[in-house]
């Protein structure tokens, strides 16, 4: 019985390093420009809508320009994403948006 605690013990210390290390190398590859360009792929355009990853991606998208940006340029950034997320105007042309569901995602 004692040697099965100890398993159990080492067991949760084994998954907690393993945790640990997944979370720091999550932190040290992560960048919010990544949620950005995710933000940006058509086939993410649906997807994000019907989940909080919207907020989500606009949070990171305002936090990443007002690092590298004045607040002005950071807004007409922001308004730039939401045109194309709502696909209007200059982004409002369906044939794109309808191509871009066969081309392939590194073209």
């Amino acid at each position: 019985m004692l040697q099965t605690l100890s398993d159990s013990n080492s067991n949760k210390s084994a998954a907690n390093n393993l945790k640990q290390l997944i979370q720091k190398r999550w932190e040290y590859a992560y960048h919010s420009i990544m949620m950005t360009a995710y933000m940006l792929d058509p086939y993410f355009l649906e997807e994000s809508r019907n989940t909080d990853l919207e907020a989500t991606g606009y949070s990171e998208f305002t936090a990443f320009t007002n690092k590298l940006f004045d607040q002005e340029k950071s807004v007409t950034l922001f308004i730039e994403l939401v045109k194309f997320r709502q696909k209007a105007s200059p982004y409002d042309n369906e044939i794109i948006w309808m191509s871009s569901s066969t081309l392939s995602p590194s073209v």
